[in-house]
């Protein structure tokens, strides 16, 4: 009886390639980036605000004591490959997220 390889051979590249596909989907998909009509001014960056469950629970800051009352010129928020996989190991439970906000200048 002959085994034939090329089976498996097909089966391992179609899973590696859905495995990359996965990966650049995923993490380029939690970027988002808000912009206001406001002159910039100082920028607040955390790179490891909490969020939970896959994202439904965003990250969140507190600007009073950074922004005061001038407001916000920019937003923006992004998943790492590093946020990734932590998000990958806790099972999505705890994924957190790339945060930097660009106060208004006042």
């Amino acid at each position: 009886m002959v085994h034939s390889t090329r089976g498996g051979v097909v089966r391992k590249l179609v899973a590696g390639a859905l495995l990359a596909v996965f990966v650049v989907v995923y993490t380029g998909c939690y970027h988002t980036i808000v912009t206001t009509d406001l002159e910039p001014g100082t920028e607040v960056h955390e790179k490891w605000r909490p969020a939970f469950i896959a994202g439904l629970v965003p990250a969140t800051l507190e600007l009073e004591d950074e922004c005061g009352e001038k407001g916000i010129a920019r937003a923006e928020t992004q998943y790492s490959f590093l946020n990734w996989l932590v998000g990958f190991v806790t099972l999505g439970i705890f994924t957190p997220m790339d945060v930097r906000i660009t106060c208004a200048r006042g």
